[in-house]
């Protein structure tokens, strides 16, 4: 067992400003991201499990010219949505049960995890750390 440190303890842990209350539950992070790219790549290696964007709960899809895993390379780099808005990418989202739990006209799917874990594990947060490659962005002003 590890202990894996949330809100705005792992936002000290890691010498970011925390966009997070202390005391407060959240995910991680405020804001989450994942690519169409991402669900069809696991789709693809995949085909018998529901990669449905709903078993993820992200604030925003993106539809990228990139195939594959493209969130991997956007630790540490800027995305910007209109003209006023800049989410720096922070980490990879660490991903657990919850993606293989049933959800409304989704069965479960244990299949779900297991080829996260299979086919883009990235270990983060320590050992056992099973992400996919979801990143979760901070929130700041363009300007």
């Amino acid at each position: 067992m590890t202990q894996a440190r949330l809100g705005s303890a792992l936002f000290a842990e890691m010498g970011v400003p925390s966009p997070i209350p202390v005391g407060s539950f959240m995910d991680v992070f405020p804001y989450s991201v994942i690519t169409q790219a991402t669900l069809d790549q696991l789709s693809q290696l995949n085909p018998s499990a529901h990669f449905d964007v709903r078993r993820f709960r992200m604030n925003l899809v993106l539809h990228t010219s990139g195939t594959g895993f493209t969130e991997n390379a956007w630790v540490g780099r800027g995305l910007s949505i209109g003209d006023g808005v800049e989410l720096s990418v922070t980490m990879p989202t660490p991903r657990c049960v919850m993606v293989t739990l049933p959800q409304t006209n989704l069965p479960p799917d244990l299949q779900v995890l297991k080829s996260l874990v299979h086919y883009n594990r990235l270990d983060i947060m320590g050992p056992g750390c099973f992400p996919v490659q979801v990143f979760i962005p901070v929130w700041k002003p363009k300007g």
